[in-house]
């Protein structure tokens, strides 16, 4: 999801304090290109629902939003895990290892 992502994206940088630029932007792209590949589908669901509602802020609508979201944070907690421990892989290494590769692969797809 692109706002999640983007936010999650925003505060990594703030981790990597003395590593050079080049590496903290490798390994945000990087970190961001495998959580949108294992969040597709708890991306679309979440994206469905939010749509339903635009321009819709009744109180409804917004426990709809609240629900929405505390959905794809429950079904994207291992991703979200997994995200920072790439990143943090990355600005370590300068590369994702073959087991972290794995690990992504081996994340359920819904």
């Amino acid at each position: 999801m692109t706002e999640v992502t983007t936010r999650r994206a925003m505060f990594a940088p703030s981790r990597s304090t003395g590593v050079d630029q080049d590496r903290t932007d490798a390994a945000l792209r990087n970190a961001v290109w495998y959580f949108d590949q294992a969040t597709k589908g708890q991306k679309q669901a979440y994206l469905r629902a939010i749509n339903q509602l635009a321009d819709n802020y009744s109180p409804h609508a917004n426990r709809v939003r609240d629900a929405a979201l505390a959905a794809w944070n429950a079904s994207t907690a291992a991703a979200a895990k997994l995200y920072d421990e790439t990143f943090d892989e990355i600005i370590r290494t300068g590369a994702v290892s073959a087991e972290t590769t794995a690990r992504w692969s081996a994340l359920p797809q819904t």
